[in-house]
């Protein structure tokens, strides 16, 4: 059985308790943190349902990393990145071309969409505080099982 599942976060209005999500993973959606690396982003599963949304600090990603199960994939859109009304699922190439962050069990990834990182295997956040596998567009839809985005 998916460990993540549609709108398991809440389904957008930010009061609503989520108390699996939140047990599991220690934040629902609306979650605020001053440590932000996404501010009020997207949250998705691997085939593009909108899980959540809201900030993520390195501490948030390190937790999902750590509790996530074999197979599945926690993936993040920023702010301006979000599906429709910021609610939506998305479809699996939208997100290889736009997600910031992916994790996996284990595995916090930064994609790189603007080659700033390119054959770099590990980058630092700017904090400092948390360092990622370095995931090119390409690599991302090679993950999803999808074609490679136009844009990589």
């Amino acid at each position: 059985m998916a460990q993540l599942t549609k709108g398991m976060f809440g389904m957008g209005d930010y009061r609503l308790d989520s108390r699996p999500a939140r047990e599991l993973f220690g934040f629902n959606s609306g979650h605020i943190t001053k440590q932000d690396l996404v501010h009020n982003g997207g949250w998705y599963n691997k085939v593009g349902e909108w899980l959540g949304w809201g900030d993520l600090s390195p501490l948030n990603l390190k937790r999902v990393a750590e509790v996530l199960e074999e197979g599945e994939m926690f993936i993040t859109l920023g702010e301006r990145d979000r599906t429709g009304s910021g609610c939506e699922d998305a479809t699996p190439t939208y997100l290889a071309e736009n997600a910031r962050f992916v994790v996996t069990k284990g595995v916090v990834h930064h994609v790189d969409r603007y080659g700033w990182f390119t054959g770099k295997e590990t980058a630092e956040t700017l904090s400092g505080n948390l360092t990622c596998s370095v995931l090119s567009p390409n690599a991302l839809a090679k993950m999803l099982g999808i074609e490679a985005p136009a844009q990589a």
